[in-house]
């Protein structure tokens, strides 16, 4: 087997489910079951992973904050010597004991979604959600996590607010909080609102996607896909429960060598399918890996970005 696929970060979508309705979330074209991570499945991610040093986010199509165990599985996959990120939405969070519990479940890192600073832009892109509301919890959250763990706050520069990075950039570096504001994409040519997003340059320069290489997305039911952009399940090269950690490897080198991957590869603009990959980190090596990070963010942002 070649070494050109590895396992370095992992997006775990132990959800699809999500009360949210962001404009920027092509949801509505989701066609894969719903549904809960189960106990075997979870069980089956801290085997696949224990101990390899990697970064694996909470994320996805869905609000990991609605699975009912998220916080326990948040802890338990903290002790397989992995660093642990959730990505959520101001609107997800209840109450002030719900912002303590998810401080005290220790992930190394928590995104907070916060698409602008503009109350018009931001309730426009977030329908339902109150913008002076998600502020104030997300400005208390910040509070709580300091000196106790990582927070970020993600923001998104659409045809809405393409002059808000400057802005949205100084307010939060000096919150004293890592930040970044980041190009709309459609999501695997899913995201066809031209009010938010334009298309543009989608495919593979390469014909093979970088990011496929090192990050590896699997759903709540365990299977393994090429990204969470597949909203169908049409790129499933397996599932972690029949699969050992090299199988999953070899379907991956597999797809890769196709040109392109798979079909859903022909509409993409994510920026990190065309990135250079810099050498790869030495296993378990936290430094090195946020090195890696950085580089490829480098290539594709110049907003401060730190990832753990």
């Amino acid at each position: 087997m070649s070494d050109r696929v590895f396992f370095l970060s992992a997006d775990i979508e132990i959800t699809n489910k999500c009360h949210n309705r962001c404009a920027i979330c092509p949801r509505d074209r989701m066609t894969r079951t719903s549904g809960y991570m189960e106990e075997p499945t979870f069980s089956g991610l801290l085997s696949l992973f224990s101990g390899r040093g990697m970064l694996i986010t909470f994320s996805g199509l869905g609000d990991p904050l609605l699975h009912p165990k998220c916080l326990d599985y948040v802890r338990r996959l903290r002790k397989t010597e992995n660093s642990v990120g959730i990505v959520i939405h101001p609107s997800s969070l209840n109450d002030e004991d719900h912002l303590r519990d998810l401080v005290r479940s220790s992930p190394s890192q928590i995104t907070v979604s916060f698409p602008s600073l503009k109350r018009e832009i931001f309730e426009n892109l977030c329908p339902g959600s109150d913008f002076k509301e998600d502020l104030e919890k997300t400005l208390y959250l910040i509070n709580l996590t300091r000196n106790k763990t990582g927070i970020r706050i993600s923001g998104i520069r659409t045809r809405l607010n393409p002059y808000e990075k400057k802005d949205f950039l100084e307010y939060w570096k000096g919150k004293g909080v890592d930040v970044w504001f980041k190009p709309c994409h459609g999501r695997g040519g899913h995201l066809r609102d031209s009010r938010i997003y334009q298309r543009k340059g989608e495919g593979l320069c390469s014909g093979s996607c970088s990011l496929m290489r090192f990050h590896t997305f699997i759903t709540w039911q365990g299977d393994v896909l090429a990204c969470c952009h597949d909203l169908t399940g049409e790129t499933k090269m397996g599932n972690i429960a029949d699969m050992q950690a090299t199988a999953i490897l070899e379907a991956k080198n597999r797809a890769v060598d196709r040109r392109p991957p798979f079909v859903l590869c022909n509409l993409c603009d994510e920026p990190l399918r065309n990135v250079k990959l810099p050498p790869r980190p030495a296993a378990a090596d936290k430094k090195s890996r946020r090195i890696f990070f950085r580089n490829i963010a480098g290539q594709v942002t110049t907003d401060p970005v730190t990832i753990n």
